[in-house]
């Protein structure tokens, strides 16, 4: 079974989303523990300061911390809720004139007041905060089995007296930060779970989103398979499925336009081959019939269409040779002005003998990288097309300049012209002009088509323009040699 591209979209998007709302799930549970743990290290800190700022305050008499090894209940009572029960403790024992901290309740050592009884908000103990000496030797509680061991001075009298020590981290584990904790958690999974079920959402509309102008692609793709090419689909975005869309109606276009030429192109060739054969079958049966004698003037017809019929399908055969690139070009450094020159004295006799005048002005010399028979024939195609169709008495102009690195030979007559709607359409295939222009010189109108190739395959480019003399101008640009 073919996996569609809309459940693998879809299973691309919700995998992207699992994995990055696990992973803001683990980092956010992470982050939130380690700053949870630094606010109540802070927290801690905060309290044991301010018990050492409470029994300096209260206390600045001592000199030692003996007082607070014989009575320890002090640290519990500097805490709310027994500050008030720790200050009636002090004013008891500055009117009694005692230095030390008299006993808990009124029945002496050993016996709690009643507010000792109470506990600090939460209903839990604080964390046990440690004594030590100004040695660092411990006096009231106990060290664990850990490094992380704060130290706060205990300052009397601007005396360095002992130290009170606290485990950050500790307070993690009392019930209500617990508690708190777990609930944070719990938000925090809620929250990654409504996430995924979203993104369950947002993938199942963002790959039908996806897939759907990819379809309507694929249908006109196999619409072009069944050679329907007039097909056309929707330009509606402007990302990459929107060019593509336009690529692909280009493409249909280009191949329609193909189809359209082949059909064309077929029809020519059966209308070109013809009508040389209806006359050579018609000549012949009349010969046959009797009603035409053979002599050497329907001989000499007759080879006439024959040779017309060789240089049709030599024309055919060099044209297909060069659309399908197996023309066998030998690319060189060559000079096209000393090429061009010599296709000029060529045709110097024939020029003479149809009353034309020629005019040559070009440029010393220059270098391009082409193919010296291929150029001698383009050359050569262009100046017969020239003589041809160039009523006599008229002139040939050709010239050959440097421009922007680039050398633009040009093939300019006099009249007849040829109509401008038509000019695009001259280096089409058999076409050729319905005027004066089209002579019965037995032209197959495939000459200038082998030009546009010979030309294309040089990186050049050719073109027609109206000639400035009445006639036509035929203009090539081919690149020099860097």
């Amino acid at each position: 079974m073919r996996f569609k591209l809309k459940y693998k979209l879809f299973l691309m998007i919700l995998s992207i989303s699992i994995v990055m709302v696990t992973g803001m799930f683990f980092i956010s549970k992470i982050t939130f523990r380690y700053q949870f743990s630094n606010y109540l290290e802070h927290r801690e800190l905060k309290r044991v300061n301010a018990i050492s700022k409470s029994i300096a305050q209260y206390f600045p008499e001592e000199d030692d911390i003996q007082f607070l090894i014989d009575d320890p209940e002090i640290f519990f009572m500097l805490e709310r809720p027994f500050l008030k029960l720790f200050r009636k403790r002090v004013r008891d024992r500055k009117r009694d004139g005692d230095r030390r901290p008299r006993e808990f309740g009124p029945g002496g050592r050993g016996k709690r007041d009643r507010h000792m009884d109470k506990r600090p908000p939460g209903g839990k103990k604080r964390p046990p905060i440690i004594l030590m000496d100004k040695n660092g030797a411990v006096v009231l509680g106990r060290l664990r089995d850990r490094d992380d061991l704060k130290k706060v001075p205990l300052i009397i009298n601007n005396k360095r007296v002992g130290y009170l020590g606290f485990y950050p981290g500790h307070n993690i584990r009392m019930e209500d930060e617990q508690r708190f904790l777990y609930n944070q958690y719990r938000t925090f999974f809620i929250i990654s779970v409504g996430m995924i079920l979203l993104s369950v959402i947002v993938g199942i509309w963002a790959s039908y989103f996806l897939e759907k102008p990819i379809k309507i692609i694929a249908d006109g793709a196999k619409e072009l398979t069944k050679g329907n090419f007039n097909i056309k689909i929707p330009e509606k975005s402007g990302d990459e499925l929107g060019d593509l869309a336009r690529d692909f109606n280009i493409l249909s276009k280009t191949l329609s336009e193909n189809e359209e030429d082949r059909k064309k192109w077929a029809a020519d060739i059966a209308h070109e081959l013809r009508t040389p054969l209806t006359l050579l079958s018609g000549e012949l049966e009349a010969m046959e019939d009797g009603v035409r004698p053979l002599t050497s003037k329907t001989v000499k017809l007759m080879q006439e269409d024959i040779r017309h019929l060789i240089r049709l399908v030599n024309d055919l055969n060099e044209l297909s040779r060069t659309d399908i690139g197996s023309m066998n070009y030998k690319m060189d450094s060559i000079d096209p002005v000393k090429i061009l020159k010599r296709s000029v004295d060529k045709f110097r006799d024939r020029i003479e003998l149809s009353e034309l005048s020629l005019s040559l002005n070009t440029i010393e010399s220059t270098k391009i990288f082409g193919d010296t028979e291929r150029l001698s024939q383009l050359f050569g195609n262009i100046i017969k097309n020239s003589i041809d169709y160039t009523d006599s008495k008229g002139s040939i102009n050709i010239s050959a300049i440097d421009k922007d690195r680039n050398i633009i030979i040009t093939f300019e007559d006099s009249k007849p012209g040829v109509p401008e709607e038509t000019l695009t359409k001259l280096f089409d295939r058999l076409y050729r002009v319905e005027s004066s222009r089209n002579r019965d010189f037995g032209g197959s109108g495939l000459g200038l088509a082998i030009c546009k190739n010979i030309v294309s395959a040089h990186d050049g480019n050719i073109k027609a323009l109206k000639s400035l003399k009445g006639g036509l101008s035929v203009v090539i640009k081919l690149p020099l040699l860097k």
